[in-house]
């Protein structure tokens, strides 16, 4: 890795630098945190305005994360999640607009099996979107339980297939701006900011990345596949703690990178998921997790493998619904979405390095196989449940 002295500055308007923090902020763990009174202010003002009734103090909940942002009953008796995009004042308009671009672009065309939780209201100044609050478990949840089954991932294959089949054209007010991950800049120096930050774990993931020029330039490959991709609209930020079930219904939520995209990235996102489910999901009997030894590793890499093709039916179901549902699926699709799960497993070491002293042996376990990926995409179309063709 570049040091101190030779990292490059970055202004306040890099968009990868913001994408990078806003990925690590995201990716903090759940604390019930105290509701801020400024917030709640504008938040109620914004509630009353729609007839909705504010949130008492009493009754309000908040969490951290990318966004602000509150959940409970109104005094009007409407349950209700509210979120206030975050971030300097150009970046969190941008996110704002492509969240409602998808709201608008869902409402004109009403796609039967793209549900997301109902949006209730919006204030554009204050950057609050509110929405219904479904009494839901999230994917994560599910899978973390072994209770995320085929079935589910096969209509989470039926619902991204539908989301990018969505008619769309130059009007349609869509963001078509390149996505900023994986940031480009970084694998050169991290921008002075970004350094000073770091923890030591985050700066033994860049001098990984950094030091290993196969790894950097297969990512300037799928870069360049991306761009050369046939594009429709996505959701660009699949996670499973955003696909949402209540009441046995699926529902996929937070759109604020919602735009005009290669599908690849939603699908290399949810084939990410589940390589870094295999990989972090090890056996109580694995070795220590601060046991850096080589034979450690090995281990780890062995029994993630053993997770992976635990979890293969599940990525086999996913990918029958999508291509038993998309018409016209580009050939190379599923070589690019594969590198993108590569890309989405370096990305969760990113995230989950910034509350740890060092990289532990199963996040470099992780790198080690989101490296493979990337490097050789077509190798793993089998693995990933991808060997059929539409």
């Amino acid at each position: 890795m570049k040091q101190s002295g030779a990292c490059r500055t970055a202004g306040p308007g890099s968009q990868e630098r913001r994408a990078v923090q806003a990925r690590v902020d995201s990716e903090s763990p759940l604390r019930v945190r105290a509701a801020d009174p400024a917030g709640t202010t504008q938040v109620n003002r914004v509630l009353r305005r729609a007839g909705l009734g504010a949130l008492p103090p009493d009754n309000t909940t908040s969490y951290p994360g990318r966004n602000t942002n509150w959940t409970g009953t109104t005094e009007r008796g409407h349950s209700v999640f509210v979120k206030q995009v975050g971030g300097d004042s150009g970046d969190s308009l941008r996110r704002f607009r492509r969240s409602l671009s998808f709201e608008e672009l869902a409402d004109r065309n009403k796609p039967a099996g793209l549900r997301r939780p109902r949006r209730l209201c919006h204030d554009e100044e204050s950057r609050i979107l509110v929405f219904e609050l479904l009494p839901a478990v999230s994917g994560n949840e599910l899978l973390t339980r072994d209770a995320f089954g085929a079935d589910l991932a096969h209509e989470v294959g039926l619902m991204l297939a539908e989301l990018h089949e969505l008619p769309s054209g130059e009007a349609d007010g869509l963001d078509r701006t390149p996505h900023p991950l994986p940031p480009s800049e970084f694998f050169d120096a991290l921008p002075e900011r970004a350094f000073l930050q770091a923890t030591h774990a985050e700066l033994e993931f860049w001098w990984l990345l950094q030091s290993d020029r196969q790894l950097v330039a297969a990512i300037g490959t799928l870069r360049g596949m991306e761009a050369r991709a046939p594009h429709r609209p996505a959701h660009c930020d699949l996670r499973f703690d955003q696909l949402l079930i209540a009441d046995g219904v699926l529902h996929l939520s937070d759109w604020e990178e919602f735009r005009f995209s290669d599908p690849a990235r939603d699908v290399g996102g949810f084939l990410g998921e589940l390589l870094w489910t295999g990989v972090t999901r090890i056996p109580a009997s694995s070795p220590d997790e601060n046991d850096t030894r080589q034979d450690a590793h090995g281990t780890i890499v062995a029994r993630g493998v053993q997770e992976l093709e635990r979890l293969r039916p599940i990525a086999l179901a996913f990918w029958d619904g999508y291509r038993g549902r998309r018409s016209g699926l580009d050939p190379g699709l599923p070589c690019r979405a594969n590198a993108f799960a590569g890309w989405h497993l370096l990305d969760r070491v990113l995230a989950s390095g910034s509350e740890r002293g060092r990289l532990s042996p199963t996040q470099r376990a992780a790198v080690g196989i989101g490296r493979s990926v990337l490097i050789a995409p077509h190798r793993f179309i089998r693995v990933l449940g991808m060997g059929g063709t539409a």
